[in-house]
């Protein structure tokens, strides 16, 4: 998909087939007996806020690890043997939200919960939307934390609610919905964040190098006169050129590559918007049936 594109036959001829294989396969699942995949053990409306919650979480998870990737290589230039330290805060956040969850489910339900996930996942979206060039690793670090315990934390949350809103005999099966549908729809994403990316940093280069060279006379003065001051330096025109035109096309796509990260933590901020409509929609439903209560029965 990345170097075709949604135009190649090669890209949406198996997108279609794989999308229509799955449409088939929801309906045999719901007029079987005896399902592999019982899309019915998640029907209630807490079972579905529940699974909504998670997966588009762990979705977002996988965007926001996209989008810090490529920010620090393409933006930052930060090498890649930092990632290690970088990502080993996952961990750490995971940790801390499943403690959190088993903590404070039984107290406070499953609502307030979501929106304190939601929260940390829309305050880490809107601040990465305004990343600079020049951010330091110790802030994506803390950034990247702050985002992950939100996404660990209504994780849990939501596969907690969507099991305690089925029948708790059918538990295993019940996850085992959940698990497909955020596989599958891991598998769509993946590509699509990495191609959206690339292509609009090219797009973006492209429209930026043009304006710079075509339109913005102050620009094309400085790229000429940087010219002249490496000829004068003992350059032939030629090296010269390519010399000043490599610098320039690297700027141009940094900054690109900026401008696509901060659109990509754009669409992050808005479906962390919906993370929070759907978390007061769990609060209307109730605190409903706790852990507690479930273990006892």
């Amino acid at each position: 998909m990345l170097p075709y594109g949604f135009s190649s036959p090669f890209v949406f001829v198996p997108a279609g087939v794989s999308l229509c294989l799955f449409a088939c396969l929801i309906v045999v699942e719901l007029s079987v007996s005896h399902p592999l995949v019982d899309f019915r053990l998640v029907t209630s409306r807490r079972s579905i806020c529940g699974a909504f919650v998670a997966i588009l979480s762990n979705l977002l998870m996988l965007v926001a690890m996209s989008g810090m990737g490529f920010a620090m290589k393409t933006v930052s230039k930060i090498p890649s043997t930092t990632l290690p330290s970088v990502y080993g805060g996952l961990v750490i956040s995971v940790g801390l939200a499943a403690i959190l969850a088993a903590s404070f489910f039984d107290r406070v339900g499953a609502g307030p919960l979501f929106i304190v996930g939601s929260l940390c996942i829309a305050l880490s979206s809107y601040r990465l939307t305004s990343l600079e060039p020049g951010v330091s690793l110790d802030q994506l670090r803390f950034q990247l934390v702050l985002f992950s315990c939100g996404v660990g934390l209504n994780f849990v949350v939501g596969l907690v609610t969507c099991a305690l809103g089925g029948p708790l005999n059918q538990l295993p099966r019940t996850m085992t919905v959940v698990q497909f549908l955020r596989v599958f729809l891991y598998t769509i994403v993946t590509p699509v964040s990495q191609w959206y990316l690339n292509v609009h940093t090219a797009a973006l280069t492209a429209i930026n190098g043009w304006a710079a060279t075509k339109v913005n006379t102050i620009t094309s003065a400085s790229v000429t006169s940087a010219i002249q001051h490496d000829i004068a330096s003992g350059e032939s025109e030629q090296r010269a050129r390519q010399i000043v035109m490599y610098l320039l096309s690297g700027e141009l796509q940094s900054r690109a590559a900026l401008i696509a990260t901060h659109h990509l933590f754009v669409i992050s901020f808005i479906c962390s918007l919906c993370l929070l409509m759907i978390s007061c929609l769990t609060i209307l439903l109730g605190k409903g049936p706790t852990l507690a209560h479930r273990s006892r029965t």
